[in-house]
């Protein structure tokens, strides 16, 4: 049985109000968290992305009371994307007598160093976005609460065949443990599904002659007259080097990138590389994939809060590492919760042991966190095993593909036929508000257009109003329109629906016309 999704768009006006308040703090002696972050260079807004999604996740605990006697202290280190300065603070965090636990690090080439030495400490660390597959193979105190690259090149191949309809690809990757654990592995698993792998070329983003290698793979692209899809394997700045020379006018890539493709930066990074891109959206990157661990309009009612409240908090939406880092610290807040500070006293080896304990016990679906991004359990590699996003960029914003998964990444090691949730666009644009009847039973009545935006074929027939008088039936659209083989279908409604007035305010009342709809 086919599932959709229906996204419905909603341009809401938001008026925000800071207020700050001033309190006291109990004298409960603080619990310190390390978060390795980002903190200056091209990567800082993820690094404040990551903060502010953890920061949401300790408010909601005070809030809700689960930190009981216990409080929350952050500390801020910035690993500098370099190996010597990541086993620096990674032993430094692990000397302090009062850190328990830590989020990060950010990348998978500076926790792959201080992992390690983590684990010969015995502090147990969460990520939420270094991907590469070794970081929790072999150690216990290593957890991860997105899918790993494994599992990235596994929904990227799979995705590319059965959905994409195209068995030739070409590799353009960077030779750090992140771009090749990534080439590694699409490069096996492509040969597993019949996908042929026509070129693929690397590059060392730590060569001073990394320039030049750059425009020698652009040339190579230009000499090939078909490349198939060209999956990048790299970080967003040598990417969109690539992306701005090969892409122009005549020109028809399919390019397909990894969860980095997925942040702020990336756009961020071509409106600062391509004054193109920035003076007109999507110039560059209209029609660009992006695998992303997480992505909001793919979420429920919790992820729909979640998006809300970070608007109001910050004046933006979140980002998946926002969203994810949120999940990260909420796990952790909920196996400390579980741990009795008082029977182990002061002794933070011991905390720091009890709380890893605690973590694992998040072991099966009965067994899990609810978190934004799903619920939150961890396989016996101590990784979150669920679904990937596949994103499209349409002028800058990353919109949730028109064709979705919905089994985790198990299931596409070992199956051939994949259970697809068709995504459909849907708004309502409202022409009129009539009569409305208060006395005998609250309703009102309204003209409206309603549309679809979808692609392959979309049954509108399975569309229900539960709050209409009558039963609605969409049946010869007023518009339709074909762009780039994605449909938009325009319908017009004049019927009367249900209300529930309430009066008890009248004069000065305000009142709620609700008009919903799904897909049965």
């Amino acid at each position: 049985m086919r599932r959709f999704i229906i996204i419905i768009c909603v341009i809401i006006s938001v008026n925000l109000l800071v207020v700050l308040f001033f309190f006291q703090k109990s004298q409960v002696q603080p619990l310190q968290v390390a978060i390795v972050r980002p903190m200056t260079g091209e990567d800082k807004t993820d690094g404040d992305a990551m903060q502010k999604g953890i920061q949401m996740a300790i408010d909601r605990a005070e809030k809700e009371g689960i930190l009981k006697e216990k409080r929350i202290e952050l500390l801020f280190f910035n690993d500098q994307k370099e190996r010597s300065a990541a086993l620096k603070t990674a032993i430094k965090i692990s000397e302090n007598d009062q850190i328990i636990f830590v989020l990060g690090n950010y990348y998978s080439l500076t926790s792959e160093i201080a992992g390690p030495v983590y684990r010969k400490n015995g502090i147990p660390v969460i990520t939420a976005s270094a991907t590469l597959d070794s970081l929790t193979i072999g150690n216990e105190f290593f957890f991860r609460v997105i899918p790993n690259t494994q599992s990235m090149v596994t929904f990227a191949s799979n995705y590319m065949k059965h959905n994409l309809k195209n068995n030739q690809v070409s590799i353009i990757y960077d030779k750090d443990g992140y771009g090749s654990g990534l080439m590694n592995g699409f490069e096996k698993l492509s040969k597993e599904l019949g996908i042929e792998i026509i070129n693929s070329w690397g590059f060392d983003r730590e060569n001073k002659n990394v320039t030049r290698e750059i425009k020698e793979i652009i040339s190579r692209i230009r000499t090939i007259n078909d490349p198939g899809i060209l999956f990048f394997a790299t970080h967003p700045s040598e990417a969109i080097q690539m992306i701005t020379s090969l892409k122009y006018e005549g020109t028809q890539y399919t390019i397909i990138g990894p969860d980095s493709f997925a942040s702020p930066l990336f756009i961020e990074a071509f409106n600062h590389f391509s004054n193109d891109e920035k003076v007109s959206p999507g110039y560059y990157t209209n029609g660009i994939y992006a695998i992303s661990p997480f992505l909001l309009d793919m979420g429920d009612e919790e992820s729909l809060n979640f998006s809300r409240q970070y608007l109001k908090n910050y004046g933006e939406k979140p980002s998946w590492i926002a969203s994810c880092y949120y999940d990260a610290m909420w796990t952790a807040l909920n196996a400390l919760e579980r741990i009795d500070m008082h029977a182990v006293g002061g002794d933070v080896r011991d905390i720091r042991r009890r709380l890893r304990d605690r973590l694992a016990m998040f072991n099966s679906e009965e067994n899990s966190v609810k978190g934004i991004t799903g619920k939150l359990f961890f396989d016996t590699q101590s990784n979150v095993n669920r679904v990937l996003h596949m994103g499209m960029y349409q002028n800058q914003v990353l919109l949730p593909s028109f064709q979705q998964y919905e089994a985790n990444n198990t299931y596409y090691l070992t199956n051939s036929q994949f259970p697809n949730i068709q995504v459909v666009y849907s708004g309502i644009d409202i022409n009129e508000i009539g009569k409305l009847v208060i006395k005998d039973s609250d309703s009102f009545s309204l003209d409206f257009f309603i549309w679809f935006r979808f692609q392959d074929e979309f049954d509108v027939s399975g569309i229900c109003f539960p709050d209409a008088l009558t039963p609605i039936q969409l049946d010869i659209p007023i518009r339709t329109e074909t762009i780039d083989h994605i449909t938009t279908k325009t319908y017009r409604v004049k019927t009367s629906f249900h209300g529930d007035f309430d009066l008890s305010n009248y004069p000065f009342d305000q009142q709620t016309l609700p008009i919903r709809f799904y897909h049965k």
